[in-house]
Order: C-alpha cells, then structure tokens, then sequence
C-alpha cells in the first residue's frame, strides 16, 4: 500500500517553511538550500550536524576568498579571483581523509550560499546566511522526524 501520508507531511512542511521564511523575511532559496543538504546528509543527527557546520565554515570560508581577492586584485588583477579559488579548493580537497572534516559538498554548498547571496562579507551577512540555513535544517529535520513517526504508526 502507498504511503500518501507521508508525501502529505513533506508538503505541508515545506509550505511551512515557506510561510515562516516570508513572515521572518528569510532568503527562501537558502532555506531549501538548508533543507536538502539536511536530506542529503540525514543518516543520522551527527552527520546532519556536521553537515550544517561544514555548510556555515563553508559560508564564511567564502567571505575570506571574497575578501582575499579584493586584496590580491591590486598586485595580481584578473588572476587574483582564480589563485583565491585554487588556494580555497586545494585546501579543502586536502580535508577529504580527514573525519569529522571530510564532507567537502558541504563545504561548497557554503560556499556557493555565499557568493549566490550577493552580500558583502562580513559578521551581520554570515548571521543572515546562518539562520536562513538552520530554519531550513530545522524544518528538514522536523520533517524527518514526522514521516518516521507516520511510518511507524501506519506499520504497528
């Protein structure tokens, strides 16, 4: 038998992450940014968590390329964007044997939240970015923690 209740919870979840992102003025796509990386990275609370701290290092880690390059376009000019990029990717594929580190898409999902957002780094920008991705966990995981409470009532 199909299940349609479940697929029901994630509707109602998702417009009510909608909701809450219009009321709070949150950045909708960040949120359901937040959202799937919970999904992608949900097989279990810790993963999830490391997901979610690696998609905010990865925003601010953003920052400081953006900042870098603002400084190294003066001496080096075009190149300054592409040594910032090499330096950034380098340094984090260098994380990927090293657990509880190694989630490198999360990182870059940070990252490109970040350089999508069109704001201009610093402290207040990452607190924006912040919240709008933990509202998207937050209901992602809400959402997790109903269907498997639906599952489980409709199995006995």
């Amino acid at each position: 038998m199909v299940r349609r209740g479940g697929a029901f919870i994630v509707g109602i979840m998702a417009a009510c992450a909608v909701v809450v992102a219009q009321w709070c003025d949150l950045r909708l796509w960040v949120m359901f940014l937040g959202w799937t990386a919970c999904f992608l990275f949900f097989p279990d609370i810790k993963h999830a968590a490391f997901a979610a701290l690696h998609n905010i290092i990865g925003i601010a880690l953003g920052m400081v390329a953006a900042i870098v390059t603002t400084l190294l376009v003066a001496p080096l000019g075009s190149a300054a964007a592409p040594l910032a990029v090499l330096a950034l990717a380098t340094g984090l594929m260098l994380l990927e044997h090293r657990p509880p580190f190694n989630n490198i898409p999360s990182y870059f999902i940070g990252l490109t939240i970040y350089f999508a957002s069109g704001l201009a780094p610093g402290v207040l920008s990452w607190v924006y970015l912040t919240v709008d991705l933990a509202v998207g966990y937050a209901f992602a995981f809400a959402t997790i923690c109903l269907r498997g409470a639906y599952d489980r009532a409709m199995t006995g």
